[in-house]
């Protein structure tokens, strides 16, 4: 054989040894990839990418961009963003700021009489959202926290996250000062996972909203609870946030790029047009600032009214010695036409006399 044979002899072998190299790892690939690796975050992404938006519903609150796309908003690719895996610790991402010094001041006249309730932030930290989008999520929280009067007796606010699974982040009775609480907003870590929202209302229902946790329910505090999520959920809301307003809890629902507000809908408390509002994107969220905290602080004066009057009508007609029975039925009766109200059976209150002619 002359050169050329041996030459042409040796490239034919190593072109087969390369494919058969080639054939033995996409074979070891495929026996290690399987449809059980596919988790609910997977799942989420693909469905996010067939979201388009139909148009205003009449009483919900929809706000959305002039425009089709803003370049200052639009999140850059993180090669780092491994979101597939709900069971990966958490991922941190750098503060907003450096310091809370830049966060927007809100003035709600409103909220200047709004200065007791605990309120719960329960925010979606599911897959479908990018790295970008958490931080607009946590600029939005900072926002509206800042425009309430943060205090041991004033407001106070708790943090939890949801994916396939829900994570306390702080309880109401860990931060109750302003700079303490800001500090921990722009700070806490991202979780990954899914969208398991009734699930999550379970949880701060039984973990959140408890004596032991901070919450003043028992005082006749107003409870208030904030969901703020991209997608439906993979379980039932109903029968949670039904749980959860039995209990005395107002709850306002925020939705971002959805299609249907109807999950929206049962979760919050009634009329929609106060506790459900829509966004088309991320980056019309802090427009929302503003709108969210006006009509939270308005639920806090409305409460604070209406539990005042229950408490003095109830303790002016039926005095302190009221036996048990009774005790239930008032508070059966209240819970079912003034859903968030508290009953003191042991307030004193003086009637007012009326001039005899």
């Amino acid at each position: 054989m002359d050169l050329f044979a041996w030459y042409f002899l040796l490239l034919g072998c190593v072109v087969l040894i390369n494919a058969q190299i080639t054939q033995d790892v996409t074979g070891v690939s495929n026996t290690t990839t399987s449809p059980d690796t596919m988790d609910a975050d997977n799942v989420e992404k693909s469905r996010l990418g067939r979201r388009r938006k139909s148009g205003m519903r009449r009483g919900i609150r929809m706000l959305q961009n002039d425009t089709t796309s803003n370049s200052s908003l639009t999140p850059t690719p993180d090669p780092d963003d491994t979101t597939s895996n709900p069971t990966l610790l958490p991922t941190s991402i750098n503060p907003v700021t450096p310091t809370t010094s830049t966060i927007p001041v809100i003035n709600v006249t409103v909220c200047e009489n709004a200065t007791v309730a605990d309120v719960v932030f329960l925010a979606d930290s599911s897959g479908s959202i990018s790295l970008a989008n958490l931080q607009q999520i946590r600029f939005f929280l900072l926002t509206v926290v800042s425009g309430l009067d943060i205090g041991p007796n004033n407001v106070r606010v708790g943090l939890a996250q949801f994916t396939g699974a829900p994570f306390q982040e702080f309880l109401l009775n860990e931060h109750q000062d302003r700079d303490s609480l800001l500090a921990a907003l722009n700070n806490y870590p991202v979780r990954r996972g899914g969208t398991m929202i009734g699930r999550a209302l379970d949880f701060i229902r039984t973990q959140f909203f408890t004596e032991s946790a901070g919450s003043r329910a028992n005082q006749g505090v107003p409870q208030i609870a904030v969901v703020l999520t991209d997608g439906a959920s993979f379980d039932d809301v109903v029968e949670p946030a039904r749980r959860l307003r039995q209990q005395g809890v107002d709850l306002f629902s925020i939705g971002v790029g959805l299609t249907q507000v109807t999950e929206l809908e049962a979760i919050a408390n009634q009329p929609s047009d106060q506790f459900v509002f829509s966004i088309e994107n991320f980056g019309v969220l802090q427009t929302l600032s503003e709108v969210l905290l006006r009509s939270v602080c308005k639920v806090i004066i409305d409460h604070g009214q209406v539990y005042a009057h229950i408490k003095a009508r109830v303790n002016f007609t039926l005095g302190t010695n009221v036996t048990e029975v009774l005790q239930q039925f008032v508070l059966s009766l209240t819970s079912t036409f003034c859903v968030g109200c508290q009953v003191d059976f042991n307030a004193t209150v003086t009637p007012v006399q009326t001039a005899t002619p």
